[in-house]
């Protein structure tokens, strides 16, 4: 019997070619909350993220959060006034595809932490920080789940006059947070 060889590059260049790649995007508003290290206690945060997950092991997220009335005014300072904390960091996202409707993930990244003080001659600080962390998006349904996430935040500092030489900062603090994660 003869078996016919004409279609058999054609099968393993099919077989070799990768499937299309589906990145999963999620819209995720969150409340959460500050605490530990130089928090002064812990103090609400809201804030949303944006996150492109892809077929893949890794993905990219855009974190923005504040927390109003962070800075404690009874402790060094003798007013009142506003006074907050704002991040907003770029993350690389490892996500394990465990099959099922639960998506554990760690996250690590960099950005801003900004922090003001009103009334105490408008003081205000921006900062480059690092940020680590991780948690679990559980799909509700095909569109909706929630996602919980415990990050630890940094800041850098930069004590040379080098380019690029940072070293870890003196203000760090850890964010709780719960959200509603919508697949865009």
């Amino acid at each position: 019997m003869r078996v016919p060889l004409r279609g058999l590059p054609i099968l393993c260049a099919l077989l070799l070619v990768p499937a299309p790649s589906r990145a999963d995007t999620f819209l995720t508003p969150f409340v959460g909350s500050l605490f530990g290290a130089d928090a002064p206690e812990s103090s609400f945060a809201w804030g949303g993220s944006l996150s492109s997950l892809g077929d893949g092991l890794f993905g990219l997220e855009l974190d923005v959060a504040h927390a109003p009335d962070f800075f404690d005014p009874s402790a060094d300072f003798d007013f009142i006034g506003t006074n907050n904390l704002t991040t907003v960091v770029l993350n690389l996202v490892a996500s394990v595809p465990a099959g099922g409707s639960a998506i554990p993930y760690v996250s690590a990244g960099g950005g801003l932490i900004s922090s003001h003080i009103k009334d105490f001659g408008d003081f205000s600080r921006n900062d480059f920080g690092i940020d680590i962390g991780g948690g679990v998006l559980v799909l509700l349904s095909d569109r909706v789940g929630l996602r919980g996430d415990l990050r630890y935040f940094r800041s850098l500092s930069d004590e040379s006059d080098g380019f690029f030489d940072f070293s870890l900062g003196k203000f760090d603090v850890w964010r709780a947070s719960v959200g509603l994660a919508l697949r865009l």
